[in-house]
């Protein structure tokens, strides 16, 4: 049958070299679909709803962190902003002082 084909493909180990060893008692993909007691149709199936949930759970978690990042990075450059405003309207209110003083010192 077609999806029994299809299945066949998709358990075919293929080791990365970029992750670590297999450990001896580990299971290969292939001893894994061959222990299921379920037939493979709806194995496949469940298989690959679970595969979508979880990407689509990934996805929108991607979305999240992207727009929490968004958010804390305007965060800063507004109170950046603010904290300049209140420096420079700090300096201004020490330097109309100082004039207001010498204002005073002249009468």
């Amino acid at each position: 049958m077609a999806w029994e084909s299809v299945l066949e493909k998709r358990a075919v180990f293929v080791p990365l070299p970029f992750l670590p060893p297999v450990k001896e008692h580990a299971m290969s993909v292939v001893e894994r679909v061959a222990s299921y007691r379920s037939p493979r149709h709806k194995l496949l199936g469940f298989f690959e709803s679970s595969r979508d949930k979880w990407k689509d759970k990934c996805k929108a978690a991607k979305v999240r962190l992207k727009r929490a990042t968004n958010r804390v990075e305007s965060l800063v450059r507004s109170r950046d902003l603010w904290k300049e405003r209140a420096r420079e309207g700090e300096a201004e209110a020490a330097r109309l002082r100082r004039l207001l003083e010498d204002q005073k010192a002249l009468r």
